[in-house]
């Protein structure tokens, strides 16, 4: 797949303040894995926050669930990534991804609903490759 025929989309996965750093790179793994296997994708990975200030604590849980999926830049691409993450979703319904393309920002969740698919719809219209 050449530059000019890829998307790259961030998926962010919400964190959930009483979870821990583990739990979150668990279900981010699980979501990955569900990614690569779509034909369209061609690679998912972690986003790379850099190293964590010298006075921090812990892991930056925001940090853990982001993924950055490149894929095809076409509405069937598009569509496959947006089922996958949905069906997901319905296993997690408590839990949102923001999938977003530049500044272009989609907000899934567990729940369906006609409004939701309208939604999904259009997000994918606008960064399809005709």
């Amino acid at each position: 797949m050449s530059q000019n025929e890829a998307v790259g989309v961030e998926l962010r996965l919400a964190a959930d303040p009483k979870e821990s750093a583990e739990e979150l790179e668990v279900l981010s793994l699980a979501l990955r894995r569900e990614l690569l296997q779509l034909v369209a994708v061609e690679s998912v990975e972690h986003v790379s926050v850099g190293e964590p200030p010298a006075d921090a604590r812990g892991l930056d849980l925001a940090a853990i669930g982001v993924l950055l999926v490149t894929l095809a830049q076409s509405a069937t691409a598009l569509e496959a990534m947006a089922r996958a993450v949905r069906s997901w979703l319905k296993l997690q319904p408590a839990r949102k991804i923001k999938l977003q393309i530049g500044e272009d920002t989609l907000e899934l969740t567990g729940a369906t609903s006609s409004d939701q698919e309208r939604l999904v719809t259009a997000w994918i219209e606008r960064h399809a490759r005709p």
